[in-house]
């Protein structure tokens, strides 16, 4: 019956090596993507609005939901604030 004190010993270290070598999974968010241009149409009522990108290319069409922030210098403004023509980057 030498093999008891063994037993115990064997399992502790397959849980060691087991609970060792298990690999963590984590997910990465998304890359961020800027765009930068001027805009060329605003609906404010739509939430949609059309973005001529500074690459140059045809314009771009935005739609945002209703809880979408937007910052200008530094501060939270109100959608309504945009203005045609303005440089935006989203």
């Amino acid at each position: 019956m030498k093999l008891k004190p063994f037993v115990p010993s064997l399992s502790l270290l397959v849980f060691a090596a087991l609970g060792l070598t298990a690999t963590t999974s984590s997910a990465r968010p998304p890359r961020a993507r800027e765009l930068c241009g001027v805009l060329q149409n605003v609906d404010a009522g739509a939430h949609r609005l059309a973005l001529l990108p500074s690459g140059g290319g045809k314009p771009l069409e935005v739609d945002w939901r209703p809880d979408t922030s937007f910052v200008r210098g530094g501060e939270f403004d109100r959608a309504d604030s945009l203005n045609e023509g303005a440089r935006v980057c989203v």
